[in-house]
């Protein structure tokens, strides 16, 4: 079928995208939609729009208003395969990202093609775009690429960019391709060291920086409200100022002596066990979970500011104010060396089987059923045979993914305490001490990752309480990954 020209010399009608969501103008997105450099780099917050810009860009181009990049309803003339991709860290997540919505702002009119197989669009105008995970990159590695889009380049392999993208862009008798790159801050890694390069005197006729690209400026002020009370300070800065941090240094760097603190145990109410499966040591956490009356940022009936205290109406629509969750760690199992599974149930029975009637809810490393600390079971079928002969009503609560340790540990510093000073984390000293040293000693390294130290103990005991509270909780930066939960 001959392809379809559309006439993109300003009579272009964004109007027929009736779906396409509508952004609002500020500083960085003026610059970026006047830009007619080759290669541009969105460094923004949660949020703030980079992905709708990046669809835009890969949809429509910008030639329609004068700019030099083209898009699949705008491909470049005399050009047989116009081809285009979105390129994320997995495949998995640039479906999750962008394809639906893809296809729900792409009108029908201008699509010959949608294979959901190969996660890919023909358009009338003949160009073929591309959702693509790096973790298979040779999907379209030796496909001569006019435009792409890559999205959290920090997560994907520092050679992504030069080594499978970068030569597709420039192809013999055919226009040179453009590349937008967009992502989150996180810390100074390959996506940091880009946009150091790209400022370089010799680098800056074909690039264009765009950062800081905050998310308050386009987001409902009741809701920047709620992540500020969600949120710590650095990961309120990072994840919606879109700034950039140094990782390395205290992991935690919330907790501190706000956290430290006695709660008497109560064997009626829920008790919360995280695990997070190693040999030496083997740990868990003991937690518990009560309320306290604070000060609401604002109400989650009709999101008016400060309408009063938890349990009170709130002064514009008369809804109750919700109280705040506070997790206390009350105990804790730490076996030294030669440890597994089974052992660690074992000292979990002797320690709270005799006492506790109430419900049980496990969290932990979601990868733990599918490993083995042991010749006989999974790490979660043993917790399943070991707990559930005592507690009938053990539950196992579960991401169907593991989050991260970077996720956890801003979900974690976020309960330690908030930008707004609130703690909703206690530990108690006394029965959790190997939580607490980790809680203070454990370090990021440069690339912002957990380091274990020359020993290999530390972060485990950490990582089981932070496995619990991001299940949990979450945050509205991360949320909950979809729960796989089984109930005794």
């Amino acid at each position: 079928m001959k392809p379809v020209t559309i006439e993109h010399d300003g009579g272009l009608d964004l109007g027929v995208f009736a779906n396409a969501p509508r952004m609002k103008m500020h500083r960085q997105r003026r610059r970026f939609l006047r830009s007619r450099k080759r290669y541009g780099i969105i460094a923004g917050g949660r949020r703030s729009g980079k992905t709708v810009e990046a669809r835009h860009r890969l949809i429509y181009g910008s030639k329609h208003f004068g700019g030099i990049h083209h898009g699949c309803l705008t491909p470049p003339p005399g050009v047989a395969d116009p081809t285009f991709a979105y390129c994320a860290p997995t495949r998995d997540q640039a479906k999750r990202i962008i394809w639906e919505k893809l296809k729900a702002e792409i009108p029908r009119w201008a699509i010959r093609k949608v294979s959901e197989t190969e996660l890919s669009i023909t358009f009338i105008t003949g160009a073929k775009l591309y959702v693509v995970g790096m973790d298979q990159p040779q999907r379209i590695e030796g496909i001569p690429l006019d435009g792409v889009v890559l999205d959290e380049l920090a997560d994907m392999k520092p050679t992504a960019w030069t080594s499978s993208i970068r030569p597709a862009l420039s192809t013999p008798d055919r226009p040179p391709g453009w590349a937008l790159f967009i992502g989150r801050p996180r810390g100074k890694n390959h996506f940091w060291k880009l946009i150091q390069d790209a400022q370089k005197p010799d680098n800056v006729a074909d690039w264009d920086v765009f950062t800081p690209w905050p998310s308050w400026v386009v987001m409902d002020p009741a809701e920047v409200a709620a992540a500020r009370r969600d949120l710590d300070a650095r990961s309120f800065r990072q994840e919606y100022g879109g700034e950039f941090l140094d990782d390395a240094g205290r992991a935690y760097y919330q907790f501190g002596p706000w956290n430290l603190r006695q709660v008497a145990y109560n064997p009626q109410r829920p008790l919360l066990l995280g695990f997070d499966f190693n040999v030496s040591p083997g740990v868990a956490v003991v937690a518990q979970d009560f309320d306290v009356e604070v000060d609401v940022v604002a109400c989650h009936r009709c999101a008016a500011p400060m309408p009063g205290r938890s349990g009170r109406p709130c002064r514009m629509c008369g809804v109750p104010q919700a109280f705040e969750v506070v997790t206390a760690f009350i105990g804790e199992v730490w076996i030294e060396d030669d440890s597994n599974t089974r052992r660690v149930c074992e000292r979990i029975l002797e320690l709270w089987g005799g006492v506790h009637h109430g419900k049980v809810i496990c969290y932990g490393d979601p990868s733990g059923g599918a490993r083995r600390s042991s010749s006989e079971r999974s790490d979660w079928q043993t917790i399943e045979d070991y707990l559930g002969r005592r507690w009938g009503n053990l539950e196992i609560d579960l991401a169907s993914e593991d989050p991260g340790p970077r996720d956890r540990v801003v979900v974690t510093n976020s309960r330690l305490k908030n930008a707004a000073d609130v703690v909703r984390v206690y530990v108690d000293p006394a029965k959790a001490p190997h939580l607490v040293e980790d809680f203070e000693l454990t370090q990021l390294d440069d690339n912002g990752d957990l380091d274990e130290g020359a020993d290999r103990k530390r972060t485990h005991i950490s990582d089981a309480g932070a496995y619990l509270l991001f299940q949990r909780f979450g945050s509205p930066i991360v949320g909950r990954r979809g729960v796989s939960s089984r109930a005794m």
